[in-house]
């Protein structure tokens, strides 16, 4: 099975290959874009304004209440990358944000009931 660590690595190194503008080495942008590198898929700020520069489809869901447990289980349990603002979670995975919609739209329901 391959590491977290390792598909954001190749992931990351796409994105840094249809940016030609920006000449930041791999371990820089791993650091810059991703809250925890080595952990879950939560985006940064930086990481979230590369994503909006590429156009990357991402689809919006609201949380209805924020707590450490959310944050814990968003990032053990998600396998696409995400952004948090406020009580908004924006998911960059089709087959995630579709699950979610089947679900009730609901996304604490659905970290708590189908991951």
């Amino acid at each position: 099975m391959v590491s977290k660590y390792t598909q954001k690595s190749e992931l990351t190194q796409q994105i840094l290959d249809k940016l030609p503008g920006i000449q930041f080495p791999l371990e820089k942008s791993m650091r810059m874009w991703w809250a925890n590198p080595e952990g879950g898929w939560l985006l940064t700020d930086q990481g979230q304004y590369i994503f909006d520069k590429l156009k990357i489809k991402g689809h919006d869901f609201t949380i209805k209440y924020r707590s450490a447990k959310f944050y814990l289980m968003a990032d053990r349990l998600l396998s696409s990358p995400y952004y948090i603002k406020r009580y908004t979670l924006t998911i960059y995975g089709s087959k995630e944000a579709t699950a979610i919609v089947l679900t009730g739209g609901d996304i604490q329901q659905y970290l708590e009931r189908y991951c």
